[in-house]
């Protein structure tokens, strides 16, 4: 006597739905690795192209600006060389004028003095117009120095206004990461709650089920008369934990498509916030570039080119940037949402799936009952006996399978929290060095100010001192004109003497001057180089952030690359026909225990034919 062809079909079935059930779920655990694997990699490579092409601009700006302070420097030297061979020649002049005066001199000695009051005079208009020359040349100095110091400020308000935006954004794109991180950790944490909610159901439909069998089997028992009537008992009893588990399954399969319809609207809802944002972000920008336009309008500078072209196409690519980067993190975040949704819709069809395979193993066992029912009242004590084996086997592998389910569901719980984490982290990181290379960009932005500043109040008292040098000398050529005419009024025949000492005089004052010329003219040289030193350590700076930039874009894409290859690598290795047979050989293994057990409890191991 052994199992019957009716039970081992039942079980057949129940090993069947088991093997598929493995298998969708390994099927579902692969695609999502692989979703959030691709998800990772897209991610890593947007952040790291968009981090290179700062880094390109900052590049770029910084070498536009070491070539246009290095063209200042030129020229400036080149009108300070001009200025000091004018200042040669004209002293040569001067020297040509001063020995012509003197042979004058000698053959005028005899001149009256009307004619030294004429000279006098002479000498004190030349004065005066000196004077008002050295203020001249005082006043555009000053002014060129006031409008100098002007246009620092200006650049440096320039510079950190940009980094003041650069600051906003890059707290913005933190301030999202965080947002979508936290609502992550909340759909899995739904995805977790429902399934130990499930698995909790399954628990109690199971030992419901048991221990229905159970007393299925006393009463047989008690009466094997009765035991077509168990056979019907049992049979409405499967087809009502059939009924329940289908009813689960369905809830299940309702909750997935809410999860569904909830990312589709949560999609929309980034897309519509992600629009608003890249809105407000171009309006700045439109206001930004305006205030300056009206800034360098109000002042007469050309808007068409030099350095107010470059503001200007500055604050547009600034913008620009901003802009596409809201545009890009919102087309990532509304294909995640919808990637979820899809993921919950299949989930939903596998579970109805689940359903309808349940009810037709519900119908199949009804069937056999009924079969049994008329067939197997003879053995119905040993068939009590089987089904409390069956039962308690079925309980084993019910609980089993529910606290797989718990333990997978909290293991993908952990997998999302921890992703979330790390993505939080590195935009915290990302955040972390943005504003650092603002702070060091407003620093750089200052200093210029502050060396900026003192080139121009150095100039300002190099001019206050040129004019007192200019009133000085017109106030000597004064006095030395009045001592002149007390001379050629005092006597004639000493005129040649105070001539010659005329000369003299004059030859040590221009002198003078070309000496004086000479050394403003290496003050100026002095000047150029230290600018061009400036301009190039600027450069070196910017470079050097540049690259600091690029090579942490670099990392970050390794480290996400890395991430999304274990994941990868993760999905590769599960199997869902792996699962199936796995499934298929664990139900096949209890089966043949549990035939082993009841034909050698039976004896019909024993009474087998032997050759």
């Amino acid at each position: 006597m052994g199992i019957s062809p009716g039970v081992m079909a039942i079980q057949g079935v129940g090993m069947l739905s088991s093997a598929m059930g493995a298998s969708s779920a390994a099927s579902a655990q692969k695609s999502a690795l692989n979703a959030q694997a691709s998800m990772d990699a897209i991610n890593a490579r947007a952040s790291t192209s968009a981090l290179t092409a700062q880094a390109n601009l900052d590049s770029i700006n910084a070498k536009a600006t070491y070539e246009a302070a290095t063209t200042t420097a030129d020229l400036a030297l080149t009108a300070s060389t001009e200025k000091n061979n004018f200042s040669q020649a004209q002293a040569a002049i001067d020297k040509i004028a001063a020995t012509a005066n003197f042979s004058s001199s000698i053959t005028q000695s005899q001149i009256d003095k009307a004619g030294a009051q004429a000279s006098y005079s002479a000498a004190a208009t030349a004065a005066a117009i000196g004077r008002v020359g050295a203020q001249s040349t005082y006043t555009s100095v000053t002014t060129q120095a006031a409008m100098e110091s002007l246009a620092a400020q200006e650049n440096y308000t320039a510079v950190t206004s940009q980094d003041a935006i650069g600051r906003v954004s890059a707290q913005a794109v933190a301030d999202a990461i965080t947002v979508q991180g936290k609502l992550t950790n909340l759909d899995a944490e739904s995805r977790y709650t429902a399934i130990t909610g499930k698995t909790a159901i399954d628990r109690v439909g199971a030992q419901a089920g048991y221990d229905a069998a159970v007393a299925q089997a006393g009463l047989e028992t008690i009466a094997a008369g009765g035991s077509a009537l168990t056979l019907r008992t049992n049979a409405a009893i499967s087809a009502i934990r059939a009924r329940s588990s289908i009813t689960g399954l369905n809830a299940g399969a309702e909750m997935a498509d809410k999860s569904a319809q909830l990312n589709d609207l949560l999609a929309e809802s980034a897309l519509l916030n992600g629009q608003w944002d890249e809105q407000q972000v171009r309006q700045t920008t439109a206001r930004v570039k305006s205030t300056a336009t009206a800034s360098f309008a109000a002042r007469g500078l050309d808007l068409g080119e030099g350095s107010t072209v470059h503001v200007l196409t500055g604050i547009d690519v600034v913008g620009e940037n901003a802009a596409l980067e809201l545009q890009r993190k919102t087309l990532v975040n509304a294909f995640g949402y919808r990637a979820q949704s899809m993921n919950a819709r299949v989930d939903a069809t596998g579970k109805r799936g689940q359903a309808m395979m349940t009810q037709a193993a519900s119908d199949l066992e009804t069937g056999l009952s009924e079969v049994q029912a008329n067939s197997l009242v003879a053995n119905a004590n040993a068939a009590a006996d089987t089904r409390k084996a069956l039962a308690s086997a079925g309980l084993t592998v019910a609980l089993a399978a529910a606290e797989a389910e718990d333990v997978f569901a909290g293991l993908d719980l952990s997998r999302v929290k921890g992703t979330t984490e790390f993505k939080t982290q590195l935009a915290a990181a990302d955040l972390s060095v943005n504003k650092a290379t603002f702070d060091t960009r407003d620093t750089l932005a200052a200093s210029a100010l502050a060396r900026d500043k003192v080139t121009a109040d150095a100039k300002a008292l190099l001019a206050t001192a040129d004019l007192g040098i200019g009133n000085a000398t017109a106030d000597a050529k004064e006095k030395f004109a009045s001592a002149s005419l007390t001379v050629a009024e005092g006597a004639a025949d000493a005129k040649a003497t105070l001539a010659a000492a005329i000369l003299k005089s004059a030859s040590g004052g221009i002198d003078l001057k070309a000496s004086f010329s000479s050394a403003e003219f290496q003050r100026a040289k002095v000047d150029a180089d230290v600018q061009k030193a400036l301009a190039l350590a600027g450069l070196s700076n910017a470079e050097a952030a540049a690259e600091i930039k690029r090579v942490l874009a670099q990392s970050s894409l390794a480290n996400a690359l890395a991430a999304a290859g274990v994941k990868s690598t993760t999905a590769g290795g599960i199997s869902p026909s792996l699962a199936a047979a796995t499934s298929l050989l664990t139900s096949a293994g209890q089966v043949a225990g549990s035939w082993y057990a009841f034909n050698k409890a039976s004896g019909g191991i024993a009474n087998a034919p032997r050759p």
